[in-house]
C-alpha cells in the first residue's frame, strides 16, 4: 500500500503517539524483568501497526560483514559464523534463547561498532555472499541512533534515507517508533 493509496483501514491506523510511549514504556518493563516474549509481543503490535519503512532488496552475490574480537587467526569457521547454542543461553535482540542467529550487516562500519572494537584489538572482519535474493527489515537506523554510535556520514549504508513518504499525521507515529527501536536494537546487554 503506497501513501497516496486513500484513507487507511481502520485495522492499519496507528495508535495515538501516548498509546505508542506507554507501549515503550511497558515494553522496557517486559524486557527488564525477563517478561514472556508473548507479552512483549502484545504490546509492539500498538507500535507496529501503521508503522512504514524502506526495505532495502539485496541481490544475490550481495556482501555482508561480521566481526569479531580474535586473539588468533580462526581455526574453523563455526568460529565466525553463527555461534554455538551454549553461547546464545538468554534472549537477544533477534533470537530466543537457545536459538543462535547470524548478525551482520551490508557494511563493515556496523559489525566495528557492534563489538565495540578499540585501538590495539585484533578484529576479524568476515566477508559473506548472499546465495538469493534478500528482503531486509532495517532496525536501528534512526539518525540519532546511528550519531550515538559514532558512524560518521560517509560510512553509512547508502541505502539507509528517511524519505518514506507518510501520510499527513503519521509522521510523529513512524518517527518516535523507528527511534525507539534503533535504541533498542543497539543497546550493549
Amino acid at each position: 500500500m503506497c501513501a497516496d493509496d486513500g484513507p487507511l483501514p481502520d485495522v492499519l491506523k496507528p495508535h495515538p503517539i501516548e498509546s505508542v510511549q506507554l507501549a515503550v514504556a511497558r515494553i522496557n518493563e517486559c524486557v527488564w524483568g525477563e517478561r514472556p516474549i508473548e507479552e512483549v509481543k502484545e504490546l509492539a503490535k500498538v507500535l507496529l501497526v501503521g508503522f512504514q519503512v524502506n526495505s532495502p532488496r539485496f541481490l544475490s552475490g550481495s556482501r555482508f560483514y561480521r566481526a569479531r574480537i580474535m586473539s588468533d587467526r580462526p581455526s574453523n569457521i563455526s568460529e565466525i559464523g553463527v555461534p554455538p547454542k551454549k553461547y546464545s543461553q538468554r534472549n537477544q535482540r533477534c533470537n530466543r534463547a537457545g536459538e543462535p542467529m547470524f548478525y551482520c550487516s551490508d557494511h563493515p562500519s556496523a559489525p566495528l561498532a557492534e563489538v565495540s572494537a578499540r585501538v590495539g584489538d585484533r578484529v576479524l572482519i568476515s566477508e559473506w555472499s548472499t546465495t538469493k535474493p534478500l528482503l531486509v527489515q532495517p532496525v536501528g537506523y534512526s539518525e540519532e541512533t546511528l550519531e550515538r554510535l559514532g558512524i560518521r556520514k560517509a560510512s553509512r549504508p547508502g541505502w539507509i534515507s528517511n524519505s518514506t513518504t507518510l501520510p499527513l499525521g503519521r509522521e510523529e507515529h513512524n518517527r518516535e517508533v523507528n527511534h525507539y527501536l534503533s535504541e533498542l536494537f543497539t543497546q550493549k546487554s
